[in-house]
């Protein structure tokens, strides 16, 4: 049994079944126990499978066999492990066989209908269309969402380059940005813009897709509406740890507002730059 498990960010490939084991010693609350998976870490990938630790494992042909598939799962180009857990809502997805609300789960900040261009699996920003907004509100999350930074020219600096930025209830941005290669601050990609920088730097180049998983827990009121307890948020970008638990007194800067909420959207940033986005789900 794995200390501190978490689903995301990573695919799991194998599990227990329960029914052969005394379930009771189990500690996991959710029942489940995983047992191999694939994940992202930053420009690469990791197999892990918790098998092979008696020898005549490896004498095993399915053992074998499991090995070479998980080998060839992290070496695989362009592979996506970006699974929607079933109990989670797919707000933008392209896989036939999980429903996804698309196009008609976005406005726009207007109240407009979904304006932004679709390109192959993707939605990209459609530069003076605006931001989108979810019709999914949520409380708290766990949300889960890939982007693709177009390819900037020469001599654009700072926040000119591919800008773009996630909004937890429409309110708290994480943002989007070209900031392969640099020491990052608040405004950079990975960080809650204007309130705390990421960890680390672990940014892609431009026109490579990454990822952010993103755990939030909404703001707490009392009965007469008034805060008693602060945002939260962890933020893993390409399946490392950029933001843990980091607390967020108030709504950043180009939110739908300086209110908050114990409910809210989820809102994508429309800044000009052809910034793309694709899987998209929360849970």
């Amino acid at each position: 049994q794995f200390r501190d498990w978490r689903p995301e960010p990573l695919q799991v490939l194998l599990s227990l079944d329960t029914k052969s084991v005394d379930a009771s010693l189990g500690a996991n609350e959710d029942g489940f126990y995983p047992l191999a998976w694939v994940r992202p870490w930053g420009r690469g990938r990791v197999f892990y499978t918790a098998l092979g630790h008696v020898e005549e494992a490896w004498d095993d042909e399915r053992f074998m066999q499991h090995l070479l598939l998980g080998t060839q799962a992290v070496i695989a180009k362009d592979a996506d492990y970006s699974q929607a857990p079933p109990e989670s809502t797919p707000l933008w997805w392209t896989a036939p066989e999980i429903p996804s609300l698309s196009e008609n789960g976005w406005r726009h900040r207007d109240g407009g209908e979904f304006a932004w261009n679709k390109v192959g699996e993707a939605m990209e920003v459609n530069a003076g269309k605006g931001d989108l907004v979810s019709i999914e509100t949520f409380q708290d999350a766990v949300l889960h969402l890939e982007f693709r930074i177009p390819k900037i020219a020469d001599g654009l600096t700072g926040q000119a380059r591919g800008n773009s930025g996630v909004y937890i209830h429409g309110r708290y941005e994480i943002q989007i940005l070209d900031s392969y290669g640099i020491e990052s601050g608040e405004g950079d990609c990975g960080g809650i813009y204007a309130a705390a920088a990421p960890m680390t730097n672990v940014c892609s180049p431009p026109e490579v897709w990454q990822s952010y998983d993103i755990d939030f827990k909404a703001p707490r009121f009392d009965e007469g509406g008034n805060k008693v307890a602060n945002a939260r948020v962890s933020v893993w970008q390409n399946g490392i740890l950029i933001h843990e638990d980091q607390e967020v007194s108030g709504p950043t800067p180009g939110g739908l507002g300086s209110d908050e909420l114990s409910r809210g959207p989820l809102m994508l940033q429309d800044h000009g730059d052809a910034v793309r986005f694709r899987n998209i789900w929360i849970r």
